[in-house]
């Protein structure tokens, strides 16, 4: 139980990770374009990467989603191995990354 305990934070802490990476490339999308985007591959160019699938629930990196963007914010989130969903919200009262997904605009 204490090993598996382990495994599950560092799942966690991964999906976290990517979530503040993600932001880092929207901030820098924003500065390019004005506006936040919903496409992964415009992340990716702006040097966004994810790191190992198997920290995604599924093992599945389909688990990672850009759920909402616009000259606003923005909300990306991630649902970890250990089958908990986190999100990083920038939008008008947004807190940063929480344990929960994203709610759809």
């Amino acid at each position: 139980p204490v090993f598996l305990n382990q495994r599950q934070k560092a799942w966690d802490s991964a999906v976290k990770a990517d979530l503040r990476n993600a932001a880092t490339a929207e901030e820098t999308v924003y500065t390019e374009d004005a506006s936040y985007t919903t496409v992964l591959a415009d992340l990716q160019g702006a040097g966004f990467k994810l790191s190992d699938k198997g920290n995604y629930f599924g093992d599945d990196l389909a688990n990672f989603k850009v759920i909402s963007a616009d000259a606003e914010g923005f909300c990306v989130q991630g649902q970890s191995k250990s089958e908990e969903f986190w999100s990083y919200n920038s939008g008008p009262g947004a807190s940063g990354i929480v344990q929960a997904a994203c709610v759809a605009p």
